[in-house]
């Protein structure tokens, strides 16, 4: 049984996945695109990444399959369904990262561009890292100029 505050998420993301999708695509942030780029420079072929909240796996669950071996892990089936069809290359499942049971020092990378702890807290996930793994996550994003107003003016950015 998943957690009410889980269940709460997945089902907020299930019900917006198209648009969520849609809008992610459009978010401008340099600083992440010079992170990921910097990721994807020092990480070998084929190396183990997880790509945690990968929503419907575009762009950057795409941009990681062209090269590693990537798991995409989403708490929303909705979002985890279009993953699969958007990126046929990845793994995907439907999952909160804490209770997910990996092998230790599994991982080369870990990416998470929009999970902030909305369902549970990472406790345990350092321990599936190789000595040398690198981790990526993004904290808050820049929105495209309209988004921007929205939000400031207490509108939903994506409405």
């Amino acid at each position: 049984m998943q957690d009410p505050r889980q269940q709460l998420v997945a089902s907020g993301y299930d019900a917006m996945a198209e648009r969520y999708r849609d809008w992610s695509g459009r978010v401008v942030d340099p600083t992440r695109d010079r992170l990921f780029d910097r990721l994807v420079a020092t990480l070998p072929d084929r190396a183990r990444v997880f790509d945690l909240g990968c929503g419907a796996g575009v762009p950057w669950t795409r941009r990681l399959a062209a090269r590693f071996d990537v798991v995409g892990v989403d708490v929303s089936e909705t979002q985890v369904r279009l993953a699969r069809q958007n990126v046929p290359a990845a793994s995907f499942m439907v999952a909160d990262l804490v209770p997910l049971d990996l092998a230790p020092g599994s991982l080369d990378a870990v990416t998470a561009f929009y999970w902030h702890r909305r369902t549970s807290r990472p406790s345990s996930s350092g321990r599936h890292l190789r000595r040398s793994a690198i981790l990526l996550f993004g904290k808050g994003c820049a929105l495209p100029t309209r988004h921007a107003q929205a939000a400031r003016a207490g509108r939903h950015p994506m409405t």
